[in-house]
């Protein structure tokens, strides 16, 4: 779909006087050529004054990576400490290891108990509350009876 300039409420022939009027810059054509090579020189009389960087080498390079293998070193130091160690004496005593079919037999032995057991759970903080209900309905009886005269 293509729009005429009316479609937006711009007459026709200000649409086109806009389009034809020259743009009145007060900044001239070459500013941005200007900056960007006032921006490169400066680039390049920095990157000539700054010393060339080298990588150390021989001893130099080896220190500076001490402090890093001493750090894993302590790390892996700790760790062994921390793991659990194996004794003699633990291994005299161990505990039985559960087996998977009795373990399987117990849940679909507590997986039958279910069905009687749940509506026993769920209705047992409801009847507390119905107990607590009628005993709160019976005291303010009371206490409305006790002021009638």
């Amino acid at each position: 779909m293509k729009f005429s300039p009316t479609t937006f409420g711009v007459p026709k022939s200000l649409d086109e006087a806009l389009k034809d009027a020259q743009s009145q810059s007060e900044f001239p054509d070459s500013l941005h050529e200007d900056i960007m090579r006032a921006v490169r020189l400066e680039h390049e009389r920095l990157a000539r004054s700054a010393p060339a960087q080298t990588e150390p080498s021989g001893a130099g390079h080896l220190f500076r990576w001490v402090p890093v293998s001493a750090f894993a070193l302590g790390l892996l130091l700790a760790l062994v400490w921390a793991l659990p160690r194996r004794d003699s004496q633990t291994n005299a005593v161990q505990t039985p290891v559960p087996q998977p079919l009795d373990m399987a037999s117990q849940m679909l032995d507590f997986g039958s108990e279910i069905p009687f057991a749940m509506p026993r759970a769920l209705a047992s903080p409801l009847s507390d509350e119905m107990a607590r209900l009628g005993l709160d309905f019976t005291n303010a009886v009371d206490v409305v009876l006790a002021s009638v005269p």
